[in-house]
């Protein structure tokens, strides 16, 4: 039965570790999680791929932008920030805001994995690529703009609620995908703009 089987891995930019400073990272580059959260990642890629070796389990893994879209939770980075502004509480960023991500729509991530998912690839590895790489403090600052803009009222731009607050431990400065694989594989390219998806997103929890 195993072998009539592909398992799909969802893992994260993040098991490359921080690339500040660097190349972005491809699918070849080495294993660097900085957190317990990538570090778990990273270890249930290797199972994968040892489940592969062993048992000859056909799989597929994923590296994924930042994700962000409708439904997310809402203590994640967009949700949280577009929350506070719509509760007109502060809005906490870590040290400067100078991390920068690559964010991709959700329904663009999805897919991305159906399509590799159904393809005849097998025991092999992608990136998924974003289309905004941003630095966090600029993106609250996109949030901030787009609700003062869509305000009926405004008696105080939603900016002056960005409260500086010490970094967290271990946080990682960059994360970058390089994609080429993926695109030259498939021909993919994302549908949605990040200022459209960043719209549908402020719209669903105004709404929820």
């Amino acid at each position: 039965m195993i072998k009539k089987t592909k398992f799909i891995q969802i893992s994260t930019d993040e098991v490359f570790g921080d690339r500040h400073g660097k190349k972005a990272s491809t699918e070849e580059t080495p294993y660097n999680p900085s957190s317990p959260y990538s570090a778990c990642k990273a270890a249930a890629d290797h199972l994968v791929t040892s489940w592969s070796r062993t048992y000859n389990l056909k799989y597929l893994i994923t590296y994924s932008s930042n994700n962000f879209g409708p439904r997310q939770n809402k203590e994640k980075f967009i949700p949280k920030i577009i929350k506070n502004c719509l509760l007109n509480k502060n809005i906490p960023i870590y040290g400067f805001g100078q991390q920068k991500r690559d964010w991709i729509y959700v329904t663009d991530n999805a897919r991305a994995i159906l399509q590799i998912g159904v393809s005849n690839k097998s025991n092999q590895c992608f990136n998924i690529p974003g289309n905004k790489f941003i630095s966090n403090l600029e993106l609250v600052k996109k949030i901030c703009n787009t609700i003062d803009k869509d305000a009926t009222s405004l008696n105080k731009s939603k900016l002056s609620l960005i409260k500086y607050v010490i970094d967290r431990k271990g946080h990682d400065k960059v994360y970058k995908l390089n994609s080429s694989k993926f695109i030259n594989n498939f021909n993919f390219k994302n549908k949605f703009k990040f200022e459209i998806g960043l719209k549908n997103t402020i719209k669903y929890y105004k709404n929820n």
